[in-house]
């Protein structure tokens, strides 16, 4: 993601698996990057890299749709 992106990084991601390789992705964010979990096909823990979170000022936010 990084060579994709000249070193900078994403600016926005959108997971639908989790699980542990999230991590990857979330580190692979920008400043003040967006990163948005929208499913769970992989249900394990999700590993934040809380270093990555403060230093790039990061915002994780979790999303569902239940239709009833």
């Amino acid at each position: 993601m990084m060579a994709l992106t000249h070193g900078k990084g994403a600016r926005m991601a959108f997971d639908p698996v989790g699980g542990p390789e999230a991590g990857k992705i979330i580190q692979a964010l920008s400043m003040q990057g967006i990163f948005f979990q929208y499913g769970a096909l992989d249900t394990r823990n999700i590993p934040v890299p809380v270093m990555d979170i403060l230093g790039k000022h990061l915002t994780l936010r979790g999303y569902e749709l239940l239709v009833i």
